[in-house]
């Protein structure tokens, strides 16, 4: 069993905490964005000003600690996708599950609510 999620309130502090990592995310919007990022992840990360920390969060896909560091859900996505994962990847991670067990665990979460 699986700690119940964790629920916060992005507020003002936490928003302004996460910007360089939300800024530095929003690049992945573009294919040249990306093309920097994985040619030299550190050097793309440090020439945008990431302090070494969210350098190393980001590094070890450690969605958890970036999302409580301030970063945006869906700004988080595209570094996932970036390094070749997906949102489901992450919410698996997060909830201490394989992908598979967490597709099974959403599945289970639809036929609850549709026998509703």
């Amino acid at each position: 069993m699986t700690d119940p999620p964790r629920h916060m309130v992005f507020d003002g502090a936490l928003s302004q905490r996460g910007y360089p990592i939300n800024r530095f995310a929003k690049t992945l919007t573009t294919p040249a964005g990306r093309a920097g990022f994985l040619a030299d992840r550190r050097g793309y990360m440090a020439g945008l000003g990431l302090a070494e920390d969210e350098m190393d969060l980001i590094e070890g896909q450690e969605w958890q600690a970036l999302l409580e560091r301030g970063a945006s859900i869906y700004l988080i996505a595209k570094i996932a996708i970036a390094l070749g994962g997906t949102l489901y990847d992450v919410g698996a991670q997060m909830r201490g599950q394989t992908p598979a067990e967490f597709m099974r665990s959403i599945g289970d979460a639809r036929a609850g609510r549709e026998g509703a």
